[in-house]
């Protein structure tokens, strides 16, 4: 009687297990490789591979989307062209509305409440459309691979601005698109809003959890309205799902939504790794707040500056930035105290999605990503900076806090008088290029 090898057996024991074990849960809210709907149980397709059964067209839109077989992209000659192959098919295909005005909106039969959904979408070069998570509440799909200095309204993966301000449109942590042709993915975790036994609601919808193409892009972002180009619909418990055309095309596959039966709760971000670098340059002395806003005001900054702080302390200046203009905030101090006040202060104000602080040297920094610096040190500090500022962009506004840069003339000096005997303070604005006064 012959037996089998040792090896033989091993390499049957390790096949023998790996067959029977069973796969962890895949709804951590992190990348696992295939899509979750491979990997788990209860995820239901929203497209049914022969026809558009189970959606609905809005006005006029019946002709602008079809199923396909397949999706072709034109290619570096012809970036802008994406077509498909009409039949019944398990892509969806958007032809686009060159040359007209509003959205072709294709949305759901069925209403959904607390949900989980995954698709999969390309885009050809210049291409805009969006997602609306029941109907109202919308994240951005665009061209936006490699353009650093876009406005949030114009980042893929951005959550919109509200219909009613124009405001409150919130950038992704990180830009995670890939170039237009590919097919790339959504995966977000959404809790519905909440309403009382009378109807009035007592907590906002919120994405909780929504990774692009694997990478984490927004955690637990409360959403207090429609966004523009939201369904004509109130907040409800339970509302469709909204796919929305523009003018490019813009196809779809793999659509699985889950209801989930309870909102994970994700492992917050780690806290960063603080050491000691060097002894601070200045002491931290607060900037009042009647400054600070003076500050920003005389900068002239809008949503779609990026504000960098050099010495943020605790993180006043980038936070109050963040929540009066809605725009980007970094911070940096060398001191681990300040790191940590900024961070707690951040997180008591819920502007995580729009501020960052980091650890650094200022005197190290690559400033050239801002386009307002705002400074509360030393003249001398101020003029050691000099060499960095003269590399900023054009139109690059620079305020201080009370201390001038000598050598360089200002735009304009403003003096703040506080109430309640606050004493005056000066806050100095220049703009670059830096204008150098002349030496006698």
């Amino acid at each position: 009687m012959k037996y089998p090898s040792f090896g033989l057996v091993l390499l049957m024991a390790m096949a023998t297990l790996a067959l029977g074990a069973e796969i962890p849960p895949a709804s951590d809210g992190y990348f696992h490789g295939d899509p979750p709907y491979l990997l788990e149980e209860g995820w239901k397709p929203l497209l049914n591979g022969k026809n558009l059964n189970g959606w609905r067209f809005s006005s006029g839109a019946k002709d602008d989307w079809q199923t396909v077989r397949g999706v072709f992209w034109g290619g570096p000659d012809n970036p802008r062209e994406l077509t498909g192959r009409p039949a019944p098919g398990d892509r969806l295909l958007f032809m686009g509305r060159p040359g007209k005005t509003g959205f072709s909106n294709l949305f759901t039969n069925e209403k959904f409440g607390d949900l989980e959904l995954y698709l999969e979408f390309m885009i050809p070069e210049n291409a805009a459309a969006g997602i609306f998570l029941q109907g109202l509440y919308g994240i951005q799909i665009r061209d936006s691979y490699g353009d650093y200095e876009a406005p949030v309204s114009e980042l893929s993966g951005a959550l919109m601005e509200y219909e009613t301000t124009r405001l409150g449109g919130i950038a992704p942590r990180e830009q995670a698109e890939e170039p237009a042709g590919k097919w790339q993915s959504l995966h977000i975790w959404f809790q519905a809003p909440r309403f009382n036994a009378q109807g009035q609601k007592t907590s906002n919808a919120k994405f909780v959890r929504v990774l692009y193409n694997g990478t984490l892009i927004h955690e637990n972002i409360e959403r207090e309205g429609r966004s523009v180009g939201a369904l004509d619909l109130p907040e409800a418990a339970e509302n469709p799902l909204l796919l929305q055309g523009g003018q490019s095309p813009i196809a779809f596959r793999n659509i699985y939504v889950r209801p989930l039966k309870e909102i994970p709760l994700f492992a917050s971000q780690p806290m960063p790794e603080l050491k000691v670098i060097r002894t601070p340059d200045v002491i931290f002395v607060p900037t009042p707040q009647e400054v600070v806003e003076k500050m920003l005001e005389l900068a002239q900054v809008q949503k779609d500056d990026v504000v960098y702080d050099l010495g943020c302390g605790d993180g006043r200046i980038v936070v109050t930035a963040a929540k009066k203009y809605g725009c980007r905030g970094f911070g940096f101090d060398i001191d681990p105290e300040r790191i940590m006040d900024s961070l707690e202060n951040v997180k008591k104000n819920k502007v995580e999605h729009l501020v960052t602080i980091e650890q650094q040297d200022i005197f190290t920094l690559d400033l050239t990503p801002a386009s307002v610096i705002t400074l509360y040190l030393l003249p001398s500090l101020n003029v050691k900076l000099i060499p960095q500022l003269e590399k900023l962009k054009p139109g690059t506004r620079i305020v201080s806090h009370d201390f001038d840069m000598k050598g360089v003339k200002p735009d304009q000096v403003v003096e703040v008088e506080l109430e309640n005997n606050g004493g005056s303070h000066t806050i100095y604005l220049w703009t670059t290029p830096l204008k150098k006064e002349k030496e006698n």
